[in-house]
């Protein structure tokens, strides 16, 4: 009975082992802002496009990089554009008739 409940903990170990080390190599890191300005940018394009800040940040650093002198309120609808552009299958609107037929 006793080889039965060493075998046993040996198999949830392995196991909790498993899982623990394919968690954490699946986890989402936060993404590293390089000013308040680009921090401030992102969250703005994540909430607007829907998206996680990290996908945000990609199109936020485009656009700073494209014209960074342009506003604010500018630069978060280019990078909102590109960034449903870049990702049409995400952002795809159907219209459906009121009638069928």
């Amino acid at each position: 009975m006793t080889e039965l409940w060493i075998g046993f903990a040996v198999i949830v170990a392995a196991g909790v082992f498993w899982f623990g080390f394919r968690g954490s190599r699946n986890r989402v890191r936060a993404p590293q802002f390089e000013n308040e300005r680009e921090a401030a940018l992102t969250k703005r394009v994540a909430s607007n496009a829907n998206c996680s800040l990290s996908l945000a940040l990609v199109s936020v650093r485009q656009e700073l990089g494209f014209s960074p002198q342009q506003t604010d309120d500018v630069l978060v609808k280019r990078a909102v554009y590109h960034y449903q552009q870049a990702n049409p299958t995400e952002h795809r609107v159907t219209y459906c008739d009121p009638v069928r037929g």
